[in-house]
């Protein structure tokens, strides 16, 4: 039996998809969500440069229709996206990872804040006096040198460390779009073979319903043996696809357990009624991402610790002061002096270093260039696969509106004996098949979303 009402219920993304209906909706369900982030080490410090839902709201038109993103029903302690993100934001061990890199960078500003230590020289012996060469005694000396950097030289220094601790930060945040958009993408893949396995099922029991009433007709001479091959290959096909959605939707499961810290809930995946999808705007979606992209981000802070490492370089030509103090004793007088000493910079004015870290400037800034186009260029694709998904989407639930009327009146004949069952059962096979597409099409659609989102550099583990 053609199932109308199982077409329209489609699993999509709570916050993903409600996202598409209208800013307002968005941010209402965004506010109105628990959040829980992953650990502070990971991606603190770049909380004011993350999109927002807000703002990633404002880059989708409102929908030409605005139905609200209701629940299906589902059993509880079911695997929703935004709880799936939650799992991966508390269990993913990739964040532990980058909050040791931020504290290593921590510590290297712990070490550029250090001042320079003291050094202690000590010496003794035995000597004669000049006056009386026969007198001799013991002599000793003690000197404490402090070396002085030159005025500016260790502000620089912290500035450049502290650099690297955005930067560090930075690359956490763009670790944390990755893992969103690779979460969603494997919650999604797996729910879709979910229900792929199913469709495939119904349509390998309709293959083979025609294969059996075929093999009946030959049987009864009223059908030639040649038209059961045909059949037959059908129904292998349909076994074939039943058992790779199943394949693919455990590929799918195991991947999304590992990007959650290895492990899952039990209850099986959580649905909701998909709300209506809206286009996003090329111009909007490209200036959001060229503006706070965590890539582009991250690129910029690399640039601004190499230009501070520029300067670090140059003031490295600038000598050091080493004043100091000596006190010693020899056989006949004590005496102090005050000594102060300091490199002169005629051979080595570090012309080596300062090209270096120039050149290292250059290939950063030439890299962030490159990024900048990246961006905007994978902008404009997803954009436009996102246009041409929602576009697929709805023709194909066109179809399975058409095909909803014409199973009404292949039923209505099959009853008045206009066509035998061998034609109801291909008609709803043909039913099936263009429901599987449909929500194929939806699939598609909300990975459209999802690879647009990634592409704009939208991080929230939510």
């Amino acid at each position: 039996m053609f199932r109308t009402v199982r077409s329209f219920i489609i699993p999509a993304p709570l916050r993903l998809c409600a996202s598409l209906l209208c800013p307002a909706l968005a941010v209402a369900l965004a506010a109105g969500c628990a959040t829980t982030q992953p650990k502070a080490g990971a991606t603190a410090g770049v909380a004011e440069s993350a999109i927002t839902v807000a703002e990633l709201a404002a880059v989708f038109e409102p929908a030409a229709e605005t139905g609200a993103a209701e629940p299906a029903e589902s059993a509880a302690g079911t695997l929703t996206p935004g709880a799936a993100l939650r799992l991966a934001a508390e269990k993913n061990p990739g964040f532990a990872e980058y909050a040791a890199v931020r504290e290593a960078a921590l510590a290297e500003v712990m070490a550029a804040s250090a001042w320079k230590n003291p050094s202690l020289e000590a010496g003794a012996g035995r000597g004669k006096t000049r006056g009386d060469p026969s007198t001799s005694g013991f002599e000793y000396s003690l000197g404490l040198i402090q070396p002085v950097e030159w005025p500016g030289k260790r502000g620089i220094r912290k500035e450049a460390a502290a650099a690297g601790v955005k930067v560090a930060e930075l690359d956490g945040a763009l670790f944390r779009s990755t893992l969103r958009a690779d979460v969603l993408r494997a919650y999604w893949t797996a729910v879709g073979c979910e229900e792929e396995e199913t469709q495939g099922k119904l349509l390998k029991e309709f293959a083979d319903a025609s294969v059996r009433l075929a093999e009946a007709q030959v049987a009864a001479g009223e059908l030639k043996e040649t038209a059961l091959p045909p059949l037959k290959i059908e129904a292998l096909k349909a076994e074939q696809e039943w058992m790779a959605a199943g394949m693919r939707g455990k590929l799918a499961e195991n991947l999304l357990r590992r990007l959650c810290g290895g492990t899952l809930p039990e209850g099986g995946w959580g649905r909701w009624r998909a709300p209506s999808f809206a286009p996003a705007s090329l111009g909007a979606a490209r200036e959001l991402a060229l503006k706070k992209h965590p890539a582009i981000l991250k690129l910029e802070a690399e640039a601004r610790r190499c230009e501070l490492l520029v300067k670090q370089a140059e003031s490295a030509k600038k000598p050091d002061l080493t004043p100091g103090l000596e006190v010693s004793r020899g056989v006949d007088v004590l005496s102090w002096s005050a000594r102060l000493g300091m490199e002169l910079p005629f051979w080595n004015r570090n012309k080596a270093g300062i090209a270096a870290a120039k050149a290292e400037l250059h290939r950063v800034e030439a890299r962030l260039a490159s990024a900048r186009q990246d961006v905007a260029s994978g902008v404009a694709s997803a954009v436009l696969e996102h246009a041409n998904a929602i576009s697929c989407m709805k023709g194909a639930f066109k179809a399975v509106g058409a095909a909803i009327k014409t199973s009404q009146a292949v039923r209505s004949m099959m009853a008045a004996g206009e066509i035998d069952q061998s034609a109801h059962i291909a008609a709803m096979r043909e039913n099936e098949l263009l429901d599987r597409e449909a929500y194929r099409a939806t699939t598609t659609a909300v990975l459209a979303r999802i690879q647009l989102e990634q592409a704009i550099g939208y991080g929230e583990l939510q």
